[in-house]
């Protein structure tokens, strides 16, 4: 681990589960981004107090992981290695914080149930520039689980989910929310499911008129094609408090 230099590049690299499980890199990374990955943490903002610094100051980093390392026992042996070289010490607190919560809507769920589950893809193969539809959308290819969102023209959005739980349509749209409050699954629904959704970016909780059709905001997209809801709610999370940490790591 090192200070980054004036031509390192932003870049996260491998880690168990990754096609790389046997090293993890991460380049011109700040304090924050290596203490999200290590704690594993939801909000990549508000779970972390400390220093301004730890938001400007970068670093590269290079660690060998052993064989069979679990995502848990990675998260363990990052910690420790921050408290090494940046002499860092931290204590948990648990916060309440704003969330909305992704609820079923009065007219029930308009989700279509996924039917077999895809097959095991075969030995890994060069990464295929994803296939687009008529629109200029990436879709999923045929016997895949997944779920992929692109945006444009202009803040026009459109996901395509195969197979996908509640839980992560509520991942999804964590990083949507313009406020930045963390969206719960509290649907209730335990199934695996195809969907699309479509909205623009630039609406924050209306809906407008174009001469192709409407374009919805995020909110009402979720109620009027998924049938559910997005409604104003309070969770407890837990907050990583740097009590102390050193802006200058022991280098290797």
């Amino acid at each position: 681990m090192k200070r980054s230099g004036p031509k390192s590049v932003r870049n996260s690299e491998g880690g168990p589960g990754s096609s790389d499980p046997g090293q993890f890199s991460y380049t011109s990374a700040v304090l924050r981004d290596l203490l999200f990955r290590a704690f594993g943490l939801d909000d990549y903002q508000q779970q972390i107090s400390g220093p301004a610094w730890i938001d400007s100051d970068r670093y590269d980093i290079v660690a060998k992981i052993p064989p069979g390392t679990t995502k848990k026992q990675f998260q363990q042996m990052l910690q420790a290695l921050l408290a090494d070289r940046f002499k860092l010490v931290v204590h948990h607190e648990t916060k309440q914080f704003p969330v909305y919560e992704l609820v079923v809507g009065k007219d029930g769920p308009k989700l279509r149930e996924s039917g077999q589950s895809p097959a095991a893809s075969g030995p890994a193969s060069e990464p295929q520039p994803p296939a687009r539809d008529h629109d200029g959308f990436p879709t999923i290819p045929a016997g895949r689980a997944g779920l992929v969102s692109a945006f444009g023209p202009g803040p026009h959005s459109r996901w395509t989910a195969r197979q996908q739980p509640m839980s992560a349509l509520a991942n999804q749209l964590s990083g949507q929310m313009a406020t930045g409050h963390r969206v719960i699954d509290e649907t209730g629904l335990t199934g695996k499911y195809d969907f699309t959704l479509e909205y623009d970016l630039d609406l924050a909780d209306t809906s407008v008129a174009r001469n192709d059709g409407p374009i919805l905001s995020i909110f009402d997209a979720v109620q009027q094609q998924l049938g559910l809801r997005l409604v104003p709610g309070k969770a407890l999370f837990d907050v990583v408090v740097i009590d102390h940490a050193e802006k200058v790591p022991v280098e290797n």
